[in-house]
């Protein structure tokens, strides 16, 4: 088996995209040239990778096995290049991060990063901690900064910052003077896959403190701003609350003992690093 990197490339652009004409328009190639080396990618390896419909294109069992392979070899390419070439940062460094570490505590250090490196972009992408984690396994980011660290022998991390997360309420809801009032009151909280949230879950149950429900939001603006209309109870990172406190007023019920210095780590993957990573890495002792 002989794979060109080319069209594992090409493989993996129609796979992001879904359809091979809007693969064709990213890669800037003809349609036609794009399903000639699909095809002469599945006659090299012997499987079909795509099962094939009017309206789009789904992965087959070998086809998804092929993409983690493919995504890995596609990210040795470039690491190789980066390593070999001139030392000097630039281009892209792919970094993740959950939003509340994106907001309060990256903007400062990515800052003054770009001032040392100004021919290097820090292409700075939010999801969850388990979002997060997949995306560093599968080479999509070169590091993330998560809350909880993944069992995975691959990664290597480092604790980089301590967050205090706050539980906070309505100010309309006065009657709310201890952590047990909170029972039957809506749980504002960030989708699943988040790991405050993960922290939260784990609390409520182990205080025996059953909401009435939760509302699940994508952003901490969205969840600050449910609770100071009233909506229910939160847990906010001290950092962000810091930021949003003065637009959206809430009360801060405490912090309970097992959120008072909750970890963020810069994750990795094992092996050499570019050269992008290893100067980034550098601003944080690593």
């Amino acid at each position: 088996m002989n794979l060109d990197l080319k069209s594992l490339e090409i493989f993996v652009c129609v796979v992001e995209e879904g359809k091979i004409s809007k693969a064709a328009k990213k890669l800037n190639r003809v349609q036609s040239n794009v399903s000639t080396r699909i095809k002469q990618l599945e006659a090299e390896v012997g499987k079909q990778l795509f099962v094939r419909s009017a309206r789009s294109l789904q992965l087959t069992a070998e086809g998804g096995l092929l993409l983690e392979y493919a995504k890995q070899m596609l990210q040795l390419r470039e690491q190789a290049s980066l390593a070999l070439g001139d030392d000097t940062p630039k281009g892209i460094l792919r970094v993740g991060a959950m939003e509340s570490t994106a907001a309060a505590r990256l903007p400062s250090i990515i800052q003054t990063f770009s001032h040392k490196y100004p021919d290097l972009h820090v292409d700075l992408v939010t999801d969850t901690a388990a979002g997060l984690i997949s995306r560093l396994a599968d080479g999509r980011v070169e590091c993330v900064f998560a809350a909880k660290s993944a069992a995975d022998f691959r990664f290597a991390s480092k604790t980089v910052f301590h967050e205090e997360l706050v539980l906070v309420a309505p100010e309309t809801m006065s009657h709310i003077k201890e952590y047990e009032d909170l029972e039957n009151v809506p749980l504002v909280a960030f989708e699943k896959g988040c790991a405050y949230r993960g922290y939260l879950e784990d609390w409520v149950k182990l205080h025996h403190i059953k909401p009435s429900t939760i509302l699940s939001m994508n952003s901490y603006l969205a969840i600050i701003s449910c609770v100071s209309a009233g909506s229910g109870f939160a847990v906010i990172p001290r950092s962000v609350l810091n930021l949003f406190r003065k637009a959206f007023p809430v009360r801060e019920l405490g912090t309970p003992s097992e959120f008072k210095k909750i970890p963020t780590l810069l994750m990795w993957q094992k092996g050499p690093k570019s050269n992008n990573f290893a100067a980034f890495s550098r601003e944080f002792h690593i």
